[in-house]
């Protein structure tokens, strides 16, 4: 009986480890070598992001250069940040490389850009380029409107808060006090607009300076309390400083603030100013984006809509400044403007 049993053991092992052996012969053999990874899609790089400078907060350039930021990301697509730099220091920036585009004065830019003039670098920046005229940066004196000062000289013997130094506001004050006659008469404080703000009304300075075109956000919010005026200037003074600085404009101002009077004024054209560095295609853009599209930048800054039409004459009369940049020539020219030879690069290929 026994010996039955262990036959039977022996044949159940058998057939088991038969079955076994067909259930491993039956399954494939595994590769020798593994299939090779498929590679790993490149990244995407990242989208640029350019950066515009404006001045100071509460300043009108600080305002224009939100509307090229706004402009860029709206029309051309592309992302871009603000930054505050001093107006005259916007073309060191502009070749140091801190901003790729910024809102500053002509007179700035072309004394840069040659290496002469009072607001020149240590050397030349003659990759700068100019985009477009976004203002028509007038030296403003702001004063409450009961006070003693009504002309440019009565400032004599006054103390007068001015923008930050470095500003074109500093720049545009001391030329113009300069050319009258009275700048060592005046003690002078640099201040940015809010702080201005709260010495005018507090009476520890007689006024404020600033450049740009009215209405200031700053001083719009102080007029609606505490009544301010622009004071105007008299022909000798327009005169004086008109021989002093042949090329600066007259810019008339009309019911700023509580005045409710023309006011008569001197400034600079500001320019949209960046480098050949820009590429075509973005400096198009901006430049087709400011000029086509007034209510959109009329919400940044009111005056911005304004001075769009007067860039066809800047465009084509004022034939000493920067270069204008590639981009923003083939937009002029597609409007059928004149661009002067004096201001066409060497990279403009017709």
């Amino acid at each position: 009986m026994q010996k039955k049993s262990l036959i039977c053991l022996v044949v159940c092992l058998v057939a088991v480890c038969s079955m076994m052996f067909m259930s491993c012969a039956a399954m494939p053999e595994e590769p020798t070598e593994k299939p090779p990874t498929p590679p790993t899609p490149p990244k995407e790089e990242k989208t640029r992001t350019y950066v515009v400078a404006g001045s100071s907060i509460g300043g009108t350039s600080n305002l224009r250069a939100s509307a090229v930021s706004g402009i860029l990301l709206k029309y051309v697509g592309v992302d871009s940040t603000v930054i505050t730099l001093a107006s005259t220091l916007t073309p060191l920036g502009l070749h140091e490389g801190i901003c790729d585009i910024g809102q500053s004065g002509s007179f700035s830019n072309w004394d840069a850009y040659r290496g002469e003039g009072p607001l020149k670098l240590e050397e030349p920046a003659p990759e700068l380029r100019a985009l477009f005229q976004d203002s028509q940066s007038a030296c403003q004196l702001l004063v409450p409107v009961d006070s003693d000062i009504n002309c440019y000289s009565d400032l004599a013997g006054k103390r007068f808060a001015i923008d930050k130094a470095g500003s074109n506001n500093e720049f545009h004050f001391k030329v113009i006090m300069g050319a009258i006659g009275i700048l060592d008469k005046i003690t002078i404080t640099n201040l940015g607009q809010a702080d201005a703000a709260a010495s005018v009304i507090a009476g520890k300075v007689e006024g404020y300076s600033v450049s740009g075109m009215p209405p200031h956000p700053t001083w719009t919010e102080v007029d609606l309390l505490h009544h301010i005026r622009i004071v105007t200037m008299t022909q000798e003074e327009l005169d004086a400083v008109r021989k002093a600085a042949p090329g600066w404009v007259r810019v008339v101002v009309s019911d700023a603030y509580h005045t409710g009077k023309t006011t008569i004024l001197l400034g600079t054209s500001g320019e949209c100013t960046t480098t050949t560095a820009l590429p075509e295609n973005v400096a198009y853009g901006l430049t087709k984006g400011f000029m086509e599209n007034p209510d959109f930048v009329r919400q940044y800054y009111a005056y911005l809509a304004d001075v769009i039409p007067l860039n066809r004459e800047y465009v084509e009369t004022a034939t000493e400044g920067v270069p204008f940049h590639v981009g923003a020539i083939r937009y002029y020219k597609e409007l059928g403007w004149t661009v002067p030879e004096s201001r066409i690069p060497p990279e403009w290929s017709s």
